[in-house]
């Protein structure tokens, strides 16, 4: 069975929250402007306890859904993720891209507006950042 996970920035200090996004904005007959998420997850329980669940407010642009592949150091690969891809000829440099999710399927945006499957990369990449956090880092 596929793994549906999701993970996204939170509100307030910035830190990823992996889980579930729930939309809690508030039911209006106008149109809303702002829409509101959650994070939700399961905490952990032992011995077959019942599990409590979690959740933050998170910033709903950061929103990324894990792609269902792992880079080649057994990292979960998610949508926005930053991949340096390791090319299979030795004499070619490493390529960076970003993964996007394009008509239900994962791709490899490069710098070139150049789009590729991430099926045909992600055993030769390595996750190196993420879009949201590297555009903090250019602020």
């Amino acid at each position: 069975m596929r793994e549906i996970l999701f993970k996204a920035k939170m509100k307030g200090d910035g830190e990823w929250m992996r889980g579930v996004p729930v939309d809690v904005t508030p039911l209006s007959c106008f149109e809303v402007l702002n829409k509101e998420f959650i994070m939700v997850r399961a905490c952990f329980a032992d011995w077959g306890m019942p599990r409590d669940l979690e959740g933050a407010k998170v910033d709903p642009d950061t929103i990324c859904e894990y792609s269902g592949f792992d880079d080649n150091g057994k990292k979960e690969i998610f949508e926005s993720d930053i991949l340096k891809i390791n090319s299979i000829d030795t004499g070619c440099k490493p390529m960076l891209g970003v993964v996007v999710f394009i008509d239900g399927t994962f791709m490899v945006k490069f710098k070139s507006d150049h789009y590729e499957p991430l099926y045909q990369h992600y055993k030769n990449s390595e996750v190196v950042g993420n879009f949201f956090d590297k555009r903090e880092v250019s602020k």
